[in-house]
């Protein structure tokens, strides 16, 4: 991971970080006698070599190059998530953000990454690189990461462990998909049996609506020119004769209006 530099921004401190180019990487050269030599506490490889080994050798002459110890943010603005070591910080191990986000930072590097032999040494390293940016990519609905790692990737175990992912991948889309459908169709069966809901209810109101003009309001039952003749008040509402004469006391069963039996009037 040597082609990895992160910006001091993301660093808790400047002991990793490069005081030329101002930036975190992955080995840096450190006078542990005399740090202040190196402009207070380190400087990267390619700083080293290009500007100073030249200009200034005595300076580097008790240097030696060391593996990047500093800790680092999470480069997610929503994560509090501090101590990260360099290689967490690069592998995006701390949440899905902080995946996306690194990946976003260093894409290309990763390519490059991903193009070199994969040996054991490394193999290791790529693995759980490529995990991390797979579980955060798929959470995105992307699949940019899984395109570059799957060309790239020649090491077995990881290409093995990439179809493992990639194999539920397909199967969680599956799994939504056969939900969706299903909701789609649960959706159709309500709008059908709201309809017929409707319908009934419609229908069922105008049976009322019917049944109310031929029926007695008192005791339901169909006029006749018998038992149950059609009969109606001065407030005009209507009911059987014989329900009206045999009321006690005398009251409109619709409004509460009094009335006598001399005020029933018989419909013929």
């Amino acid at each position: 991971m040597e082609t990895f530099q992160i910006p001091k921004e993301y660093a808790e401190n400047m002991m990793g970080v490069c005081w030329l180019c101002q930036l975190a990487k992955g080995k840096m050269f450190v006078n542990k006698k005399n740090p202040w030599e190196l402009g207070g506490f380190g400087t990267c490889k390619p700083c080293a070599s290009i500007n100073e080994c030249a200009r200034y050798p005595e300076k580097y002459k008790n240097s030696k190059e060391v593996t990047n110890i500093s800790t680092f943010k999470c480069p997610a603005k929503k994560c509090t998530t501090t101590n990260l070591s360099f290689a967490d910080f690069i592998g995006g191990k701390c949440c899905q953000d902080g995946s996306l986000k690194a990946y976003e930072l260093f894409k290309r590097e990763i390519e490059d990454y991903f193009e070199t032999p994969t040996d054991e040494q490394n193999a290791h390293d790529k693995l759980n690189l490529l995990q991390n940016f797979l579980r955060a990519s798929y959470a995105k609905k992307s699949n940019a990461l899984q395109h570059v790692v799957e060309s790239r990737m020649q090491e077995k175990e990881a290409q093995e462990k990439f179809i493992s992912a990639k194999e539920q991948a397909i199967s969680s889309v599956k799994d939504y998909n056969d939900t969706k459908d299903r909701v789609v169709k649960m959706e159709s069966l309500i709008d059908t049996t709201i309809e017929m809901i409707n319908s009934f209810v419609a229908k069922t109101k105008i049976n009322d609506t019917e049944n109310d003009k031929f029926s007695c309001n008192i005791c339901f039952e169909k006029y006749d020119k018998e038992n149950r003749v059609e009969s109606t008040l001065l407030c005009g509402h209507r009911c059987c004769f014989s329900c009206l004469t045999g009321l006690s006391p005398k009251l409109c069963p619709v409004c509460r209006k009094e009335f006598t039996k001399e005020q029933i009037i018989q419909l013929f």
